[in-house]
């Protein structure tokens, strides 16, 4: 996925503002104002320490795990866990799903998460607390591009199998 398509699909000027509350206004209940915000993206810090099974090689294992934490569509079709449409506003990050999803993939013995916290106002407490809260207009965000390291960073050290 292209996210400079998504960061255009979600930048709210005035015009999409405009078509937005033209279309709202027949559902709107008289007496309710109608705000239209942005979002606001929250850059994730992700580091993982991996051990591939035994009779697995860990490159094969990093690559299927690069490929189920993408922000892009994976392989067979099917949006990353951390593609852009399985967030949305003010959903939480919740450590236990992501480990699921790593120990899903073929070839992971063990996960050991080593650091799991927002990129820009690190919290401590999230580790242990295992959720990252996301406020009201923010939307979780991790596209570990090193081309835009404000769009998030995913550490993946991998040890065991072959």
């Amino acid at each position: 996925v292209n996210q400079d398509v998504v960061r255009t699909l979600a930048d709210v000027d005035a015009p999409f503002e405009r078509r937005l509350r033209r279309h709202l206004e027949r559902f709107r209940m008289a007496g309710v104002d109608l705000e239209v915000d942005a979002p606001r993206f929250v850059a994730l810090d992700v580091e993982l320490h991996v051990c591939a099974a035994a009779e697995h090689f860990r490159a094969q294992v990093l690559a299927a795990l690069s490929d189920v934490l993408t922000s892009g569509v994976r392989a067979d079709g099917e949006p990353g866990f951390f593609h852009p449409d399985r967030w949305s506003f003010g959903q939480a990050v919740y450590l236990s799903a992501l480990v699921a999803a790593v120990q899903a993939v073929e070839g992971v013995a063990s996960v050991v998460a080593k650091r799991f916290q927002r990129l820009a106002r690190p919290d401590p407490t999230t580790l242990a607390d295992g959720v990252i809260a996301i406020g009201r207009l923010e939307v979780a965000q991790l596209d570990d591009d090193p081309n835009f390291r404000e769009r998030g960073r995913l550490v993946i050290d991998i040890g065991g199998g072959k």
